[in-house]
């Protein structure tokens, strides 16, 4: 049933997409191309969702629009992760970082730190991923956000207290 409003979401997406290009539109390309990858991600289609997230970053270089580049690199940062790509998902999250470090605006951040957190467990680097899952939760605006940082640093402590009960 839910695929199904995705498949119809993404029809009404891939459609406005269709009259961007036909009104040469790059904002609004951008922005379809952004929905059409959050479609396809929920639809379990993650290259599909990166051709598209990849491309609703390249049609909106402008340098002012910082955040709405840095919620497109975050999500290049997911997609590449959930690929089995954390080193690339790493790579765009710090990217987002940078870009989120040169404007005020800050609701971005705490996923972005998640992010980049879920990137530097998957490769090992657990100290690392802590401060940022630590950065997170301290930023975290929301009780979702929030409570994912906690399980996620509690899932550290398990394993951590674990690694150290098996030396």
């Amino acid at each position: 049933m839910l695929t199904e409003n995705y498949e119809a979401a993404h029809a009404e997406f891939d459609a406005a997409l269709r009259s961007a290009v036909a009104r040469d539109a790059p904002e609004g390309m951008a922005r379809s191309h952004q929905r059409l990858g959050v479609c396809a991600e929920r639809m379990g289609a993650l290259d599909i969702a990166e051709e598209h997230t990849h491309a609703a970053f390249e049609l909106n270089p402008e340098p002012e629009r910082v955040v709405g580049q840095a919620q497109r690199l975050r999500r290049l940062a997911v997609l590449a992760r959930l690929r089995g790509r954390p080193a690339d998902g790493l790579s765009y999250a710090r990217r987002a970082l940078v870009l989120l470090g040169r404007t005020d605006e800050t609701t971005d951040r705490p996923e972005t730190y998640l992010t980049t957190a879920d990137c530097l467990r998957d490769l090992g680097r657990l100290k690392e991923a802590r401060r940022f899952y630590t950065s997170g939760h301290h930023d975290a605006r929301n009780t979702r956000t929030a409570e994912r940082a906690r399980a996620a640093l509690a899932e550290l402590d398990t394993n951590s207290n674990l690694k150290a009960e098996g030396e």
